[in-house]
């Protein structure tokens, strides 16, 4: 695990739990904006196909594909299908938006050399704290290999359990009741 892997916090505000994760990224705070906005760059790194006008009060669509030998949900067989909202859209600052009840929130802060990327995961059940944490942790090495250039890495269980494992540990029983997505 890289220094900047693991690094997840675990938090509570509102009664909500909040996962919180700060990544120095040396590019321009537009070129990660790009990153983290655009369908065609989302598609590299982020876990669903997410659709829908990027403007506050959009409906939004995240799409994510079936795993092999699963049956999609929907039925247009895409996978699994949520729904949200755009809530903040300020270009090339702040995004947020509603995941089925979650709220993801990305702030980009310029600083000397690149661009400070702050990621906020606010869900309800904290049981899901571990399993989270780790998909994120892996979304945003996908998204760091993605702006350097380099290969993303594919998802695979080994990876994620090894990251489910250490935040298990961060964040004791309580945060890693749910260890794949099916639970």
């Amino acid at each position: 695990m890289n220094e900047a892997e693991g690094s997840g916090t675990l938090g509570e505000q509102g009664g909500r739990q909040v996962l919180r994760f700060r990544r120095f990224l040396g590019h321009s705070r537009e070129r990660v904006w790009r990153a983290i906005t655009s369908e065609s760059e989302l598609s590299a790194w982020f876990p669903a196909r997410m659709t829908g006008d990027r403007e506050v009060g959009a409906a939004l669509r995240f799409v994510f594909p079936p795993e092999p030998g699963q049956t999609p949900s929907d039925s247009d067989d895409e996978g699994l299908v949520m729904t949200g909202e755009m809530l903040v859209y300020n270009a090339p600052s702040v995004l947020e938006y509603r995941w089925d009840a979650d709220v993801l929130r990305w702030e980009l802060e310029e600083r000397p050399g690149g661009t400070l990327l702050t990621f906020t995961h606010t869900f309800d059940d904290k049981g899901r704290a571990a399993r989270d944490a780790a998909g994120w942790d892996h979304c945003l090495a996908s998204l760091e290999a993605l702006l350097g250039r380099d290969p993303v890495e594919p998802f695979n269980w080994e990876r994620h359990d090894q990251r489910f494992a250490h935040y298990a540990r961060r964040f004791g029983p309580e945060g890693a009741v749910h260890r794949s997505a099916e639970t």
